[in-house]
């Protein structure tokens, strides 16, 4: 017969957190009011995050906007600038 541990265990929160995505949206909303894009620094202190966080969050936003013919919504330009191009 197994002994019973009166032991609680201190299991990490299940409860989910929606900080990356509530994030992504914010920027693509911040990017879509701006004309030539915005600086991946100024992103990155609007949001809390830092610039690595915002060439991740443009890789997984160009994963899954793109127009028709396939090719990414939102782009980082040679000017570092995170931009949203218009749909063909």
């Amino acid at each position: 017969m197994e002994a019973i541990i009166d032991t609680p265990i201190d299991y990490p929160s299940t409860e989910p957190t929606y900080g990356s995505g509530t994030r992504m949206v914010h920027m693509y909303h911040l990017l879509q009011g701006s004309k030539y894009g915005i600086s991946r620094d100024s992103l990155a202190d609007t949001l809390g995050v830092r610039p690595n966080t915002i060439r991740r969050y443009v890789k997984a936003l160009r994963d899954v906007l793109v127009n028709e013919d396939g090719q990414p919504l939102v782009v980082i330009d040679v000017f570092d600038r995170v931009r949203v191009l218009g749909e063909k």
